[in-house]
């Protein structure tokens, strides 16, 4: 136990710091006026190749995407600091994380699909991540 609470509440405490480290790790590592260049030309080659695969242009649709991945390639190599970043902390919190809370069960009040009402502290991590690392993204502008 890391601040004398609940295992849960830990757990939720520490899962929320990790979720905005690397939503940082993202806003600094990440130009973020390329990148959101990048997802705009995206958008606009997913668009130009729909209609032209429409209109039945299958030669324009296949240079648009052509395009498209290209941008997506581009978006990819502006992504790779903080992917590696992100992972080297999870894999490190993840370690400590099985060592101190590794018999711990967490109840929820209702049962979740697959999981049940019993969650090890991997599941209840992955619960608190996957929304706050949108939300502080959303609230960071992160591209």
């Amino acid at each position: 136990m890391v601040f004398g609470l609940p295992a849960y509440q830990e757990i939720f405490i520490l899962s929320i710091g990790l979720s905005l480290l690397m939503t940082l790790a993202s806003k600094f590592l990440v130009n973020q006026q390329e990148m959101k260049k990048v997802k705009k030309d995206m958008e606009f080659y997913r668009d130009k190749a729909s209609k032209a695969q429409k209109s039945g242009d299958l030669k324009k649709s296949n240079e648009y995407m052509s395009e498209m991945l290209k941008a997506s390639q581009r978006q990819f190599r502006h992504n790779m600091k903080p992917m590696m970043f992100s992972f080297l902390i999870v894999i490190l919190a993840a370690s400590w994380f099985a060592v101190a809370y590794a018999d711990v069960k967490i109840l929820s009040p209702v049962n979740i699909p697959f999981l049940g009402n019993e969650l090890n502290w991997f599941w209840w991590y992955i619960i608190i991540v996957l929304p706050f690392s949108t939300i502080f993204r959303k609230l960071l502008d992160v591209a």
